[in-house]
């Protein structure tokens, strides 16, 4: 590996790092879906950027895969967004609910793109991820030990921003306003 590469690679770890927590908590903040998903997806590029710094074969595997997965899940969630609101007309997370009684089909895609996005183990998003840990578990010692724990906080953080809106626009009440009877 040529030095430079060496000498900054720590640094673009870290700025992965940063990625994924700010992308999470700014994800956490949001009650527009669109908002949601796009601060999602600054997270997860956070974990690409931490797959290339690690520069081992399963760090940069687990990232090119990390990317595809990311691709397709973004994809979907970006469709089943804009099913919801050709709907209902609204995109605003405090006005959606009871959706899997109106929409079964598309809270069904929209559960696959969530679980995709937190890693569950059997869809893409899970050995992506797993790769990318490994890698830089591998790379940075205890470094590695202590930013990859902040970045598993990260993870953890997606986990309760797709349950907490799954639960409540999915399983919810349906309410009149913002829902088509």
């Amino acid at each position: 590996m040529p030095e430079g590469a060496e000498t900054w690679m720590p640094l673009l770890f870290a700025f992965g790092l940063v990625n994924v927590i700010y992308g999470a908590f700014s994800a956490m903040g949001q009650t527009d879906l669109k908002y949601v998903i796009g601060y999602s997806s600054v997270s997860h590029m956070g974990y690409v950027l931490m797959g290339i710094a690690t520069l081992n074969v399963l760090g940069m595997s687990g990232a090119v895969l990390q990317m595809f997965s990311h691709g397709v899940m973004t994809a979907l969630f970006f469709a089943v967004v804009g099913m919801i609101y050709e709907r209902t007309h609204t995109r605003d997370t405090l006005v959606l609910n009871g959706l899997t009684k109106k929409m079964t089909i598309i809270a069904i895609f929209f559960a696959m793109a969530g679980l995709t996005s937190i890693g569950l183990p059997g869809l893409s998003g899970f050995p992506a991820e797993l790769l990318i840990f490994i890698g830089v578990f591998k790379s940075y010692a205890i470094w590695g030990l202590i930013g990859g724990s902040l970045a598993i906080e990260g993870w953890e953080l997606q986990q309760c921003i797709f349950s907490d809106y799954y639960r409540a626009y999915s399983w919810g009440p349906c309410r009149r306003n913002g829902m088509i009877s």
